[in-house]
């Protein structure tokens, strides 16, 4: 990272991968089938922190290798 983001970027950033990570955490939970609610609980936190905290530190490339990722 070239230089670190403001508190601005970052809120927007993790925000944005926060929400994308309970999308993903959701569609494993139908992948993978998990039995619980907890299972699908854990799914979220995992994934949404872990999404979160890719974005803020990768920024634009995250986005742009999770968009060619989908396509």
């Amino acid at each position: 990272m070239k230089n670190k983001p403001d508190l601005y970027q970052f809120t927007a950033r993790f925000g944005c991968g926060f929400i994308f990570g309970l999308f993903a955490g959701t569609s494993c939970y139908f992948v993978f089938g998990a039995t619980t609610m907890a299972g699908l609980f854990w799914g979220w936190v995992i994934f949404s922190v872990m999404f979160g905290l890719l974005s803020v530190i990768f920024g634009d490339r995250f986005w742009t290798k999770i968009y060619r990722w989908f396509l």
